[in-house]
C-alpha cells in the first residue's frame, strides 16, 4: 500500500510540475526547470557514449595500421566474443537491481552479491568458450592455446560482465 501511495504521490508531483511549466507566460527556462536533473543525466550519458565511441574508433584505427590483419581480426573477434558472453553472464541482474536497489536497506550488500555472481558466471562461461575455441575454429585457436590465454579471456569476460552490472546499478 505504501509503495502505491509513493507512486501516486510521485505521479502527482510530476503532473503538478508539468502543469506549472505549461502556464501562460512562462519562459523556456522555467518550463525546463522541473526536468533539469533528467536533462543533465541524459546529457552525461550522451557525452560518455560519444567519448567511448571516439576512443574506440581511434584505438582500432591505430591497431589496423600498426599490426597484421590477422592479429587485428583475432583481437576484434575476441573483444566481440567477450561482449557477447558478458551479456549472457549478467544474468539479468543489472536490470533487476536497477528496479529494486533504491528500496533495499542493504543495497550495497545486494549490489556486491550481484557483481560477484555476474563476475563468476562470466569467468566460467568465458573459460568454457576459450577452452573449446580451438575446436570451433582454427582462427580462434590462439584464444585457447595456453592456460594463460584461457584465463586471460575468462577474466576479460568476467570484468566486462561486472562492469555491465555496475553500470546499471550506478545509473539506478
Amino acid at each position: 500500500m505504501k509503495s502505491h501511495r509513493r507512486r501516486v504521490s510521485s505521479e502527482n508531483r510530476v503532473s503538478r510540475r508539468l502543469a506549472a511549466s505549461r502556464s501562460a507566460g512562462s519562459s523556456l527556462r522555467e518550463r525546463v526547470a522541473p526536468f533539469r536533473r533528467t536533462i543533465g543525466t541524459t546529457g552525461g550519458l550522451v557525452v560518455a557514449t560519444t567519448v567511448n565511441s571516439a576512443t574506440g574508433f581511434v584505438f582500432w584505427w591505430i591497431a589496423a595500421r600498426q599490426f597484421p590483419e590477422a592479429a587485428v581480426g583475432l583481437a576484434g573477434a575476441a573483444v566481440s566474443a567477450m561482449l557477447l558472453l558478458s551479456q549472457f553472464s549478467v544474468l539479468g541482474l543489472g536490470t533487476a537491481l536497477a528496479g529494486m536497489i533504491h528500496r533495499e536497506r542493504r543495497a550495497a550488500s545486494l549490489a556486491v552479491t550481484a557483481l560477484l555472481a555476474a563476475g563468476g558466471a562470466g569467468f566460467v562461461i568465458g573459460g568454457i568458450l576459450a577452452a573449446v575455441s580451438p575446436l570451433i575454429s582454427d582462427e580462434l585457436a590462439p584464444i585457447g592455446a595456453t592456460p594463460w590465454a584461457v584465463g586471460l579471456f575468462a577474466i576479460g569476460v568476467s570484468l566486462t560482465a561486472i562492469s555491465g552490472v555496475l553500470d546499471q546499478v550506478l545509473v539506478a
